[in-house]
């Protein structure tokens, strides 16, 4: 997992480098909501092992999660509330996950463009991305939470998911 820390102070930095910094943590609220986005495909493969219709509509888990991939965030959403039992709560960091992603991936620069331009307006945008950072981490550890209690019959436990993860670098390799 990627070790999130605070956006810097931008008095010890340059134009450039606070620019940089900008880009920068937007990549990584991107990354989040695509984190979260892998979260809920995960949370509705386990709730539907116990569907009869999941042979049905696909071969094997790879074509499932193929499928699920292509679909766009709202539709994964509504995919959990169709298969999960979703509380108030969660149901509503859901809808603002979703409204979150949208807005880094379809209207933060557009609609900040003005802000980008001194340096007060920077540290705006970076507060507002560290906070979305912050909510979208925080939506994942709760969803890997619920992805583990529906999977625990299967063999998921947290340290799984951990173990995993640590082997994911030497696995790693570059799209082609």
């Amino acid at each position: 997992m990627v070790e999130l820390h605070e956006p810097p102070n931008l008095d010890e930095l340059s134009e450039d480098e606070q620019v940089r910094e900008v880009y920068a943590w937007a990549g990584l609220a991107l990354y989040y909501a695509q984190v979260v986005e892998h979260g809920l495909v995960n949370l509705v493969f386990f709730a539907r092992l116990t569907d009869p219709t999941l042979p049905e509509e696909f071969k094997s888990a790879d074509e499932f999660f193929e499928a699920q991939f292509r679909r766009v965030m709202g539709q994964t959403v509504r995919a959990v509330r169709k298969h999960v039992d979703v509380d108030d709560s969660l149901d509503s960091r859901l809808a603002e996950a979703l409204r979150l992603r949208n807005f880094i991936a379809h209207e933060f620069f557009r609609e900040r463009i003005e802000l980008f331009m001194y340096q007060e307006g920077r540290r705006l945008m970076l507060a507002e991305l560290g906070q979305t950072v912050r909510h979208l981490k925080d939506l994942d550890e709760e969803l890997e939470t619920l992805v583990v209690a529906l999977g625990a019959p299967y063999g998921v436990s947290a340290a799984r998911i951990a173990e995993m993860m640590n082997h994911m670098p030497a696995s790693a390799r570059p799209a082609t």
